[in-house]
């Protein structure tokens, strides 16, 4: 994509949830991502979801390890999966994890907010 061609982009406005969504309850919301994710193996093995919001963030955990290429991919081919699925105004969030080096933790370095 040209300079150009995204520079038109910059000022776009994310979808909105629709009202569909926002009608719905919280189990609603969870139980129907979940059905959805669990007709795809590709995407069911690999993530678990978190919580879902109002503004329509879908947060996800990985469950299995995988390098950030492609975890980067799908969590994009998750996103698009389920704004076709259910709701162009949702988006994918991958939940923050802790620091899991234990020397650090033992030495009381803390990383991430303060």
């Amino acid at each position: 994509m040209t300079k150009a061609k995204f520079i038109a982009w910059v000022d776009t406005d994310s979808p909105s949830p629709s009202v569909g969504w926002l009608e719905r309850s919280i189990e609603e919301r969870e139980n129907g991502i979940r059905q959805i994710l669990a007709t795809k193996p590709e995407f069911s093995e690999h993530i678990d979801l978190s919580a879902v919001t109002n503004s329509g963030e879908v947060l996800v955990e990985i469950v299995t390890p995988m390098k950030a290429s492609e975890r980067g991919k799908l969590l994009l081919d998750v996103e698009e999966y389920l704004k076709e699925a259910i709701d162009q105004g949702l988006t994918v969030w991958l939940k923050a994890i802790g620091d899991k080096n234990s020397l650090r933790r033992l030495r009381g370095i803390k990383i991430g907010k303060i």
